[in-house]
């Protein structure tokens, strides 16, 4: 994953399974300049569980400096 520039992941919903792969990806991932999150409105928690699911999100720890999230 040493070129890895973007990802994006698809239908979000902020499941433990889905927290743990974007762990991975920030992690693998030195090169990484930016991981976009499409949530699909439907299926997504209320805002409350998307905002505790959100602040997970931006406390995991990242490979490379540039990394961003954006929702």
């Amino acid at each position: 994953m040493h070129h890895l520039v973007t990802v994006t992941i698809n239908d979000f919903v902020g499941l433990e399974h889905e927290i743990a792969l974007v762990g991975l990806l920030l992690r693998w991932s030195p090169t990484l300049e930016e991981l976009k999150i499409v949530r699909e409105d439907a299926d997504v928690p209320n805002d409350d569980c998307m905002f505790r699911v959100l602040t997970k999100l931006l406390a995991l720890p990242r490979a490379s400096s540039k990394a961003k999230i954006t929702v």
